[in-house]
């Protein structure tokens, strides 16, 4: 088989001595290319800083990301306040011991008449405790019973008014009938005269007997009639007294009424009082806490004699939910706080809580401080220190005054530089190159400076040289 090919390839090149010349020359070509460009010689791997295999971890600073620059404000809403009684008496009991967290009117010490723990104040307040529930006990049921007394007044005078409208018909009627009456009496009287002129011999004798009976009958039924009349005219006048007595009536009963509902109101609040009143005696004995804060300390001991010249305690007072602080800052520190990030607040070793930015001077208060004013978010079971320390968030973004670790900058005699990592060849591998800066200002543990080109990180590790190879940590 190996025979045929090769016969075939030397007649192959009998017959076409060109085309396999410019072939092999081809070939020859791309070797020497690929070699030279691609295939790294002994020396040049020897001087390359990816040769190295001591590469260095480094710590990078990051220029374009936001860093928290720390700051000591001052608590500008921590008050002392010394704790005294306004009673004499003997200390029985402690309700918070020195360090406790106290809210307002949360009690702190009580205060006895005697050794035993007697308090008459307490007496008092449970006397008016009770007297005060017995009579809104009854209380409801007392007004509801003036109520109805009211109404049955309005509904007594509404009867002898309908009444004396009933009594004013009747009348009407009444009268009708005493014209009436005194019309048949009229003839009974003309008759009685005509039998008395006629009666010849005595003829008319027992007529007129019987005519007169009945005069004297009728005429008594008018006298009652007319009593009767005279007495309605007088009842049912609205001018006359029986009118004016039940007027009278129900509006003296509805005044006693109302005497009744506004005594019963005053002993109500009466009550409410004396159990205030009570309440206060109490709290004269029992010492409480004026405001939010931390009983500081105690300066007397269970079933000392004190007086209102003795002092109980000292509380350390601030806001409930929030407290104000302040401090001074380097002015390019307030130039670079960065207002969209949430500024926080330490406490208790590393513990943080919200804190707002209230105000940043516009001016300096000297050559290069700004006057900072901060509401903080204060946990509910903790009281902060009068210095609190402050985390702002800085950004920089103006790139010819840069903030920067202190650290990160090397000092020679030729000047100030900084490291920058620099990727060499597109992968992961990068060396160390210096750059030069200036600095303007020395802040703490950063300082601002304005380098010879812009840069986005910077190397804060020591012990670098200019093109040593480094791995970012």
């Amino acid at each position: 088989m190996f025979k045929k090919i090769k016969t075939y390839l030397l007649l192959t090149i009998k017959q076409r001595p060109l085309a396999i010349f410019l072939l092999a020359l081809i070939l020859l070509v791309s070797i020497l290319f690929i070699s030279n460009n691609f295939i790294p010689k002994e020396s040049s791997l020897k001087n390359s800083p990816l040769s190295n295999p001591n590469k260095k971890q480094v710590e990078i600073f990051n220029v374009n990301e936001n860093f928290f620059y720390t700051i000591n404000a001052t608590n500008d809403e921590t008050q002392e306040i010394h704790i005294y009684p306004q009673v004499s008496g003997v200390i029985s009991h402690f309700y918070k011991k020195e360090g406790d967290q106290v809210k307002v009117n949360d009690p702190l010490f009580k205060i006895s008449n005697n050794y035993s723990g007697a308090n008459s104040a307490e007496i008092q307040l449970s006397i008016a405790k009770n007297s005060k529930d017995l009579f809104e006990k009854n209380y409801e049921s007392q007004i509801k019973i003036i109520e109805l007394q009211k109404e049955l007044a309005e509904k007594t005078d509404n009867q002898s008014d309908t009444l004396r409208e009933i009594s004013r018909d009747t009348l009407k009627r009444s009268k009708e009938i005493l014209s009436l009456s005194e019309a048949l009496l009229t003839d009974i009287q003309k008759s009685k005269d005509t039998l008395i002129n006629t009666n010849t011999n005595g003829q008319n004798d027992t007529q007129i007997v019987q005519i007169k009976q009945s005069e004297i009958n009728l005429l008594s039924s008018i006298s009652a009639l007319k009593s009767s009349i005279d007495q309605s005219e007088f009842s049912t006048s609205d001018k006359n007294s029986p009118a004016q007595i039940s007027n009278i009536t129900k509006e003296l009963t509805i005044k006693q009424l109302d005497v009744q509902k506004n005594t019963l109101e005053n002993t109500k609040k009466i009550n409410e009082l004396n159990l205030l009143l009570a309440q206060v005696n109490l709290n004269n004995f029992v010492p409480s806490s004026p405001c939010n804060g931390i009983l500081n300390q105690i300066n007397v001991n269970k079933f000392d004699t004190v007086n209102p010249n003795t002092k109980l305690g000292t509380v350390i007072c601030s806001d409930n939910n929030k407290l104000k602080a302040s401090a001074n800052i380097p002015a390019e520190i307030a130039k670079k706080i960065n207002l969209k990030i949430p500024t926080t607040a330490e406490y208790n070793e590393g513990k943080e809580t919200k804190a707002k930015i209230l105000y940043i001077s516009k001016y300096t208060i000297n050559e290069y401080q700004n006057k900072i004013k901060f509401l903080i978010d204060k946990p509910e079971t903790i009281s902060l220190p009068k210095n609190i320390k402050i985390k702002l968030p800085i950004g920089n973004n103006d790139i010819t005054n840069l903030i920067v670790p202190i650290d990160s900058i090397h000092q020679t005699e030729g000047g100030a530089s900084l490291y920058i990592p620099t990727n060499i060849d597109g992968t992961e591998n990068y060396i160390a190159q210096s750059v030069k800066i200036k600095i303007k200002k020395v802040i703490g543990y950063y300082a601002v400076v304005e380098p010879e080109q812009k840069i986005e990180k910077v190397i804060v590790t020591r012990g670098i040289s200019n093109n040593d190879p480094i791995i970012l940590r």
